[in-house]
């Protein structure tokens, strides 16, 4: 088993070696506003007990977390 841990230790290390950048500028830009759009969208989604307090359901807190 060990061995098999140290062939992808080695592949990890040396794949990144000589990489190129494949995405292009135009591409890049479009990629970061769609990244953005997922994460502002992500923020305003109503969290768990927010939507248990809403709708007036019981629960113990010893179960819900975050």
């Amino acid at each position: 088993m060990p061995q098999s841990l140290v062939k992808i230790l080695i592949h990890v290390v040396f794949s990144t070696k000589n990489r190129v950048d494949m995405i292009v500028p135009e591409i890049e830009s479009g990629l970061f506003g769609y990244i953005h759009g997922i994460i502002e969208n992500n923020k305003s989604k109503t969290e768990f007990r927010g939507l248990l307090k809403k709708y007036q359901v019981e629960y113990d807190e010893r179960y819900v977390w975050d």
